[in-house]
């Protein structure tokens, strides 16, 4: 049983929650691998270039590096099957 966090109702028993995604935010993800003496390896998940560039000052190598963008759930509510919205129907 469970709190249904749009009209506020109490489930009923054995009732299956349902996630709806309410919101969500553009992000960037970061990858950076780097070496040192081809036997240690760090993957960085920062845009910070002063710390990549500090790494390379030290001796480590850059490999790689992936940028990549994309969608991150920002917030979901548990809703009940009342709730639910209804599937968009094409013509």
């Amino acid at each position: 049983m469970f709190q249904c966090e749009k009209c506020g109702n109490l489930s009923l028993l054995k009732e299956k929650r349902h996630m709806v995604i309410v919101g969500k935010r553009q992000q960037t993800y970061y990858k950076f691998v780097i070496e040192r003496h081809k036997r240690e390896f760090l993957i960085l998940s920062t845009p910070n270039k002063d710390l990549i560039q500090e790494y390379i000052e030290q001796g480590w190598k850059l490999l790689g590096k992936k940028v990549s963008k994309g969608w991150e759930i920002e917030k979901e509510i548990a809703v009940c099957t009342n709730c639910l919205p209804k599937p968009i129907e094409e013509k």
